[in-house]
C-alpha cells in the first residue's frame, strides 16, 4: 500500500502525449519505404550520381531499421531497471521521441537532397 509521502509511478497525460508522438514517428519511418519508392523513380529521372544520403535514404530498409531502433529504445521503458522509477521512463520516452523525430528529418532531408543540389545549380 502506498502512503501520501511516497510519489506515484504513474504517466501524466504529457507523458502518454510523449508516447503517442513517438508512437506515430515510428509508423512514419516504417511507412517511409512506400514514399522513397515513388521518390527513387522520380530521382532515376534526374540522371547523374545521387548523393550518398539519398542512396542510402531510398534502400527499403533504412527507415524502417531507424524505425525499429525507435521502437527498441522505447522499449527500454519496461525494463527492470527503468520500469519503477518514472524519471527514467520519462527519460526513455523523451529519447525515443527525439531519435525518431530526427530519423525523420534525416529521411526528408536525404529525399530532396538532390531537389537542393539542383536549385543551387541553378542560382
Amino acid at each position: 500500500m502506498m502512503t501520501e509521502s511516497e510519489p506515484k509511478n504513474e504517466f501524466t497525460v504529457l507523458d502518454w502525449i510523449g508516447c503517442v508522438f513517438a508512437a506515430v514517428q515510428t509508423l512514419v519511418l516504417f511507412s517511409f519505404s512506400t514514399v522513397a519508392a515513388a521518390f527513387s523513380e522520380m530521382l532515376a529521372d534526374f540522371g547523374g550520381e545521387l548523393p550518398t544520403l539519398t542512396t542510402i535514404v531510398v534502400t527499403p530498409w533504412f527507415a524502417p531499421l531507424l524505425g525499429a531502433f525507435s521502437v527498441c529504445i522505447f522499449a527500454l521503458q519496461w525494463l527492470e531497471w527503468a520500469k519503477h522509477h518514472l524519471k527514467r521512463r520519462r527519460m526513455i520516452v523523451a529519447v525515443s521521441f527525439a531519435f525518431s523525430l530526427i530519423s525523420c528529418c534525416i529521411c526528408v532531408y536525404g529525399l530532396y537532397l538532390p531537389i537542393f543540389k539542383m536549385a543551387r545549380a541553378l542560382q
